[in-house]
């Protein structure tokens, strides 16, 4: 009963709570999915690490996304929310369509086991390295002169 009372007084004390449950899930989620490619064989090492690099992206992503709804929640009702986001959304479609196709190469990558964190890689015959980082949208291939060159998907 005390509880509510001060859920009830202090928004920030409700807020704060929510933003800790949503950062604790993604914890708990991370660490699952790093749990079970630790205890399973079931794909090799370096595309388990794709895959839980490419799950911390996405973790992160809609822990963000879900606070943003609670936050806006307290503002806005969220039938009007989400009826004017969807005309949004179509919008954004049109304006961001190479970002998003960006996404989907990176996922097709991924599935289709093309490449791996750690392979070594030519691109258009004068850029060469390994890849050090593989995100939703682009790669990040370090040189072995030490630059680091990021190369999207399109």
């Amino acid at each position: 009963m005390f509880f509510l009372g001060l859920f009830q007084q202090l928004p920030v004390v409700e807020i704060l709570t929510v933003a800790l449950l949503i950062i604790l899930t993604v914890y708990l989620i991370r660490k699952s999915i790093k749990l079970f490619f630790d205890k399973t064989s079931i794909l090799d090492e370096k595309r388990e690490e794709t895959l839980m690099h490419f799950a911390n992206q996405a973790t992160k992503v809609l822990g963000l996304v879900f606070f943003f709804i609670y936050m806006l929640s307290h503002f806005f009702e969220l039938t009007k929310l989400v009826t004017g986001s969807v005309v949004l959304a179509g919008a954004l479609a049109l304006i961001l369509q190479h970002i998003i196709r960006d996404y989907i190469m990176g996922l097709t990558y991924l599935f289709e086991r093309q490449i791996h964190h750690g392979d070594y890689v030519i691109i258009n015959g004068n850029r060469q390295g390994k890849i050090e980082e593989i995100s939703m949208r682009h790669l990040k291939i370090r040189q072995y002169d030490g630059y680091l060159y990021t190369v999207s998907y399109s």
